[in-house]
């Protein structure tokens, strides 16, 4: 009876692991509003390497009390691989465009659905999306290229970064909050004053 517990107890932590949704979560700043002004946004996902897991992460294992393995880090990944990649790179692009939308309207910055000479065009070229495990500590970094352009002229153009790190200890639940505190410092980087000031 002692050694059944410990397993049940297991079991009841992977059913809860296992239901928890992977996508990127964005946490919006508190900012002072921008006069009202209106931009395009749009999204293009360039990055070299899709893969958002890295191999470290994807092979690692995480030994619970019990003597089980508890690995919900790669049955994430292994989900991930029934989706087709034009899913995964539309998610991810949709991500990025709604936490920045979101952002830019608590600036009063409103984001129009086309084009206009209302207002410039801001590109978010996604770079780099990727979570890597060195020794105990998850290391997510998010990295994506602004360019806005006015009149089809780019007049400011910046590299933005955002990364995160944390001692791995609730595997895929710890994973993904470093993963979404590197996106959220990314979006939360782009020096919007800068560019909608000129």
């Amino acid at each position: 009876m002692k050694r059944t517990i410990p397993v049940i107890l297991c079991l009841f932590f992977l059913a809860g692991c296992a239901g928890q949704q992977t996508g990127l979560s964005y946490e919006n700043p508190t900012e002072q509003p921008l006069t009202l002004k209106k931009i395009y946004l749009q999204v293009n996902d360039v990055r070299q390497v899709k893969e958002i897991l890295s191999p470290r992460v994807k092979e690692m294992k995480i030994w619970s009390g019990t003597g089980s393995v508890i690995n919900l880090i790669q049955r994430a990944a292994k989900r991930k691989d029934e989706t087709s990649s034009s899913e995964q790179q539309h998610e991810i692009t949709q991500d990025f465009m709604d936490a920045m939308s979101l952002r830019l309207n608590n600036l009063g910055v409103k984001v129009i659905p086309l084009p206009s000479d209302e207002g410039p065009t801001l590109t978010l070229e996604i770079e780099r999306v990727q979570l890597d495990l060195k020794k105990s500590n998850f290391i997510a970094e998010i990295t994506y290229l602004a360019k806005v352009a006015r009149n089809g002229k780019i007049f400011h153009q910046e590299r933005v970064t955002g990364r995160a790190e944390k001692y791995n200890l609730l595997g895929k639940r710890t994973g993904q909050q470093v993963l979404s505190e590197a996106f959220s410092l990314a979006i939360n980087n782009l020096d919007v004053k800068a560019f909608l000031s000129k």
